[in-house]
């Protein structure tokens, strides 16, 4: 999961931009960045040449780069998140341990990476704000199965959090991504971020046009949750907790 970060003069700038730099061709990174099993390029793609494909790419690029959007995000080795105990996918998804009463509050969502990726963006969001007068809004890709446990999620959080935190916070909203470009080019990071773990270098010459320029305000900002981070985001629990849930 990851996204952009940008004031709303910014992001003014950047969807008219976008607007032209797309000339009416919406990005969809999962049809982008694919082939069909001929090596066919997909969807509104479909029989694009190269060079149109790579002047369509350099042009959403420019305009993330132009408009100097700040990037936040997680990428998450499911297989790792999975290896750890249920109560610790709790925890990092959004329940809390009442230690005193030894019982959770919120049920966490166990089976779902999704919402360490979530708490990521979010708590990365609220760092870029400075100006203790100014909020942050979230606009989340819509998504209708994993939407209402986020929207329960991030109120709770806005209650429990420290202050200074809490006030940053301001609205969560899940959208189609069709006509918004700020959307489109989340989506177009998301995925960058996530082939270039599986798709070599020299395998996909759109990836490596992205990988190559957006690595310069990317590079330390997109957290890989594998084991060793993980082990040091539960390092933040109690030792006493971790014992209570292996009793």
């Amino acid at each position: 999961m990851a996204g952009w970060v940008a004031t709303s003069r910014k992001w003014k700038l950047f969807e008219s931009r976008w607007s032209r730099a797309s000339g009416g061709v919406e990005f969809h990174g999962k049809q982008f960045f694919a082939r069909d099993p001929g090596g066919n390029r997909v969807g509104p793609y479909r029989g694009w040449p190269d060079d149109r494909a790579n002047k369509y790419l350099q042009g959403l690029l420019d305009a993330i780069l132009d408009c100097q959007l700040r990037s936040i995000g997680a990428v998450i080795n499911v297989a790792d998140f999975q290896a750890r105990t249920v109560e610790e996918r709790k925890w990092l998804t959004g329940a809390a341990y009442l230690p005193d009463f030894k019982k959770w509050e919120g049920r966490g969502s166990p089976q779902r990476p999704y919402y360490l990726g979530f708490t990521e963006c979010v708590e990365q969001g609220a760092a870029c704000v400075k100006n203790p007068d100014w909020k942050i809004h979230f606009y989340f890709d819509q998504q209708n199965v994993l939407a209402p446990y986020a929207a329960d999620y991030y109120q709770r959080a806005k209650g429990y959090a420290p202050p200074p935190l809490a006030r940053r916070l301001g609205e969560l909203t899940f959208k189609s991504r069709d006509g918004l470009g700020a959307l489109q080019a989340a989506d177009l990071l998301a995925h960058a971020c996530s082939k270039r773990g599986s798709v070599g270098i020299g395998e996909r010459q759109e990836l490596d046009a992205a990988t190559v320029r957006l690595r310069p305000i990317t590079f330390g900002r997109i957290v890989h949750y594998h084991t060793p981070i993980i082990e040091e985001r539960l390092a933040a629990l109690a030792p006493q907790w971790r014992r209570e849930w292996k009793a």
